[in-house]
């Protein structure tokens, strides 16, 4: 099983989606280089596809498919920060919880954001 760095931005109550080419919507995210700590990964994979700079992303939860282990971290980002997508991402949208059923994503995607967005609404950030 691969492990994954998977990445949850928070801009305000919205979270940040992507796409490649012909694709579903995801969360940031990718295999960790050699040697490279999964927290590392993560901050990489949503530069590399986003050309967001983040710091300090929190460890959410781990997230097991028959795919992949995601290793989920979460972080906000500042209300005035633009995503734009780089690499082989096409797309990047800004978008509710509550929105990601209106959208074609893998059902593991909305169950991280699902596990995620619920754990934010029982304990919000400190300010």
């Amino acid at each position: 099983m691969k492990d994954r760095a998977t990445t949850v931005c928070w801009k305000g109550n919205q979270i940040l989606l992507v796409a490649k080419a012909r694709s579903k919507w995801s969360l940031p995210g990718g295999k960790p280089e050699r040697g490279e700590q999964m927290v590392d990964a993560a901050i990489r994979e949503v530069q590399e596809e986003t050309r967001l700079l983040i710091e300090r992303p929190r460890l959410a939860c781990l997230f097991v498919d028959p795919r992949a282990a995601h290793h989920v971290f979460e972080v906000d980002v500042h209300v005035n920060a633009v995503a734009k997508p780089s690499n082989e991402i096409k797309h990047c949208l800004w978008v509710t919880p509550d929105q990601i059923s209106t959208l074609r994503t893998s059902s593991g995607t909305r169950e991280i954001i699902d596990l995620v967005a619920r754990s934010r609404r029982s304990s919000p950030p400190a300010s």
